[in-house]
């Protein structure tokens, strides 16, 4: 009943898969990932990764570890490749799925799904303006 679309699935043979995640943000436009120390304050703030030491990690906080952690979910796989890409350079980061982060999120929108939307599919309360169609 939830969708994603990850931009694409890691297959080597004799590992499991991985999802792929591929970002070009426009905060980081005008800078190389790995320089990342080269940002400013604000940028760093926007930026769904973060550095500690010498380790790049997404923040749980940014709205893409949401989505990859739903996508990660919804496929049942447990690692996501999250790739920035710039025209300056590139980065990939490993994102393993947390249980704890997602399960109550999944609940809630599993819940607002059947609350909102079940009863739209079959109701349509909402005016969609569509042709009518006619058996002939």
């Amino acid at each position: 009943m939830l969708g994603c679309s990850p931009d694409g699935v890691v297959v080597v043979p004799g590992q499991p898969l991985r999802l792929l995640e591929v970002k070009c943000p426009v905060v980081m436009k005008n800078y190389d990932p790995k320089n990342f120390d080269t940002m400013t304050k604000a940028q760093k703030q926007n930026c769904a990764l973060q550095k500690i030491g010498n380790h790049f990690m997404m923040k749980a906080s940014h709205s893409h570890h949401y989505q990859v952690q739903m996508q990660m979910d919804i496929m049942n796989v447990h690692t996501c490749d999250y790739f920035v890409w710039t025209r300056h350079g590139h980065i990939c980061v490993s994102v393993a799925y947390d249980e704890v982060f997602w399960a109550p999120k999944r609940n809630e929108l599993v819940t607002r799904h059947h609350q909102f939307l079940v009863p739209e599919y079959f109701l349509q309360r909402i005016p969609r303006d569509l042709p009518i169609y006619e058996l002939a």
